[in-house]
């Protein structure tokens, strides 16, 4: 499978890589509004930056957090511990609880960030992982790319090529987990 990003850095700023300004017909200038603009394949693919955002925000909290509820935490996960808590509206004790309500995020993004044929897959995969207590906490615009057609069959669809991987519990084989639901790749 051929991977193309979706962006590349150009002197230290953020740009569409030329496979996506293809794929969207955008001119170089081109950014997000732009993209959003391009027709609903455009906003999808928009829609789903804002999806990375708050997916990445969710997994690294958790992984802050559960590291504190297993006791291994560093001392600026212990500095973040309070922004966690007040962003998840759990200022109590309750440990546990604010653990849950990151995971139910988490899965509510996955589950309903990612739309359109392109993006669909990504938070098909994100769901099917977060279901198996796998959250992953590198997932961001410049580790997304195309899963370049291979065959008349394939598709061009949206896969994170560099999603550090961290799983914590029962979810160490992804690769397994993930053919045996039906997904080539995440």
């Amino acid at each position: 499978m051929g991977i193309e990003p979706v962006f590349t850095d150009v002197r230290g700023s953020l740009r569409f890589s030329e496979f996506t300004r293809a794929k969207y017909n955008l001119a170089e200038g081109d950014w997000f509004g732009d993209l959003a603009r391009s027709g609903p394949d455009g906003k999808d693919l928009d829609e789903t930056f804002g999806a990375l955002g708050k997916y990445r925000t969710a997994a690294t909290d958790w992984h802050v957090w559960n590291a504190q509820w297993r006791g291994r935490e560093s001392a600026a996960a212990k500095a973040a511990r309070e922004d966690i808590r007040s962003r998840y509206g759990v200022y109590s004790g309750d440990a546990s609880g604010l653990r849950n309500k990151i995971e139910e995020k988490i899965q509510r993004i996955a589950e309903m960030g990612f739309q359109g044929g392109a993006c669909a897959p990504l938070g098909e995969s994100l769901a099917m992982l977060a279901s198996n207590g796998v959250y992953l906490r590198d997932v961001h615009l410049m580790n997304i790319g195309w899963h370049v057609l291979t065959s008349t069959n394939d598709w061009t669809r949206l896969v994170v090529f560099d999603p550090g991987h961290t799983p914590a519990g029962p979810a160490a084989d992804i690769e397994e987990t993930l053919i045996s639901n039906g997904r080539e790749a995440l």
